[in-house]
């Protein structure tokens, strides 16, 4: 039986009045459906993983992404671009797993302390470190699906990192790779989004300043400590 049933059955039995059923059968009708909560946690997963739960499945995503950008060959230069080091083959002498994780951690600390640091400003209180951390990290899993696909091209499609040209032409490799970039881009932006909104409690004009002036402080910041020992 359905609510909508029992709110019927209530409604026959004279438990409810009609006005109660009105206004709860337009309550049901307003409920999100379980696809729309679902795509909702996709971005938002720090209203159900939040504080130590968070922090733990970050660092479980930072060294398994190290780990896996290790083996791709990729560079983490900011909090939302990652290169292959074949592009410059200079480099390639000074690249070990331990770069790859420090690269990372810079990315995520970064941010993290833009973050805190815009929510001190406008004067925020109850500020805990570790939801900033767990929050951050645990947001950054779009660039581990990125790298996981990077890893797939250069497995099954070698040439097709190494071929200076393929970027030039048109294929339909091309807008894969393009439209799948494209996407984790967008959702990382999301989960940076709501790592702040639900990490500081900002609201308002106040959470969209902080997002734009940290989004932009831990981009400079990130994108010169990254490459400080390459």
């Amino acid at each position: 039986m359905t609510e909508q049933q029992r709110l019927l059955n209530l409604l026959t039995d004279k438990k409810i009045s009609e006005e109660d059923f009105n206004t709860l059968s337009m309550a049901l009708d307003k409920r999100p459906t379980r696809l729309m909560t679902a795509l909702y946690l996709t971005v938002n997963p720090f209203q159900k993983i939040a504080g130590i739960k968070a922090l733990y499945l970050g660092i479980l995503v930072l060294f398994l992404m190290s780990a896996l950008g290790f083996y791709a060959k990729t560079y983490y230069v900011n909090i939302m671009t990652s290169i292959d080091v074949g592009m410059n083959p200079n480099h390639q002498a000074n690249y070990t797993f331990w770069l790859v994780l420090y690269q990372n951690i810079i990315c995520c600390l970064s941010l993290s302390f833009g973050y805190l640091l815009f929510a001190k400003l406008f004067r925020q209180k109850g500020l805990r470190l570790i939801d900033f951390f767990g929050t951050v990290m645990l947001a950054r899993i779009p660039f581990l699906f990125d790298t996981l696909t990077d890893m797939a091209f250069k497995t099954f499609i070698p040439h097709f990192f190494t071929d200076p040209n393929i970027f030039l032409r048109p294929s339909l490799l091309n807008s894969i790779f393009t439209l799948q970039n494209l996407l984790l881009g967008l959702w990382a932006i999301a989960l940076y989004f709501y790592a702040l909104k639900e990490s500081s409690g900002l609201t308002g004009n106040k959470l969209w300043i902080a997002a734009i002036g940290s989004f932009l402080l831990a981009t400079v910041i990130s994108s010169e400590l990254t490459m400080f020992f390459v």
